[in-house]
């Protein structure tokens, strides 16, 4: 197996080469640029913290020649192992039924893609419309006040998320490669590549528009399938097991199980759930402010003299 360490903290100056980084990052590891197979840059950010002195800070991915030492000796110097993210199976029992999801937010789309790669076919139900046609109604809404209940910024393909500037940015300790699974799949449907490795990964919002409708096309290419402006209205639950859905109050939908990826918005559906004695449990939240400040006055704030750049 190839042996693959990560160099962090590589500083260059705001002028550079990549070739000036990867210099240094064998330099500092003790390493020749021999040694390495080829390098792979696993985050970039900006080193702002001295404004007379703004630089650029890199972590680089080097897999190494057979046989190569490296200095062991600095906390920015560790080996690492590349390892695909796969989710853990939970059960062996076979479904009768299709599994449905219940939302096509962020949750419910990679849900569904996942249970599509993995060969389950699923059926995703929303109660919003497909992003494009969405789009045209929250528009609408912001110019003339014309509210379609269940296609706003909250329901509708892509959840709330798609109408926002699309930061992608967690501080949550991953493990498992989660983080990089989500955004290796936005890449492959269409994300700039730089979300890999950027500081703050950000998409934007025309931008993810058309990601979000490529994730829909490569589930239903897998086997999976929506259907738009169909909510769940009731549940049916036999001998204590989910039996089917109700869409629209008219439909009934046989399923084995449904994830219920519905946000926080999704109030009508959680009376359902109560109604239907199924467990819940309250989760905490946060709720915040937004104060907004010309770019100009932050980019000074934030880089000093070479805010221009």
């Amino acid at each position: 197996m190839t042996k693959r360490i990560r160099v962090s903290q590589v500083t260059v100056p705001l002028q550079h080469e990549i070739r000036q980084v990867v210099k240094k990052a064998c330099r500092v590891s003790g390493i020749r640029e021999s040694d390495i197979l080829r390098y792979e840059i696993a985050k970039l950010s900006v080193d702002a913290r001295h404004k007379e002195d703004v630089k650029y800070s890199y972590s680089l991915a080097l897999p190494l020649n057979r046989g190569v030492r490296y200095k062991k000796d600095s906390r920015y110097i560790r080996e690492v192992v590349c390892a695909g993210y796969q989710p853990e199976p939970t059960g062996d029992t076979p479904l009768q039924s299709p599994v449905a999801v219940i939302g096509s937010g962020p949750a419910g789309l990679f849900c569904a893609y996942l249970l599509a790669k993995n060969g389950y076919r699923p059926l995703v139900f929303e109660r919003g419309k497909c992003v494009a046609e969405r789009q045209q109604d929250v528009e609408k809404f912001w110019r003339d006040g014309r509210l379609l209940p269940d296609s706003i910024v909250q329901f509708g393909q892509g959840g709330a998320a798609t109408l926002s500037d699309g930061k992608l940015n967690t501080l949550v300790k991953d493990k498992k490669g989660r983080n990089r699974f989500v955004l290796e799949t936005f890449v492959s449907c269409g994300a700039p590549e730089d979300i890999l490795y950027a500081g703050k990964p950000h998409i934007g919002t025309d931008i993810l528009r058309t990601v979000v409708s490529n994730m829909r096309k490569e589930i239903i290419r897998m086997g999976g399938s929506f259907s738009f402006s169909s909510k769940v209205t009731d549940i049916e639950i036999i001998d204590g097991k989910l039996s089917s859905l109700i869409i629209n109050d008219e439909k009934q939908i046989p399923v084995s199980a449904a994830v219920l990826a519905i946000g926080h918005s999704a109030r009508d559906t959680f009376s359902i759930l109560r109604e239907r004695a199924v467990s819940m449990e309250a989760k905490s939240f946060a709720v915040g402010f937004r104060v907004e400040h010309p770019q100009e006055m932050i980019d000074i704030s934030q880089y000093g003299n070479v805010a221009d750049r």
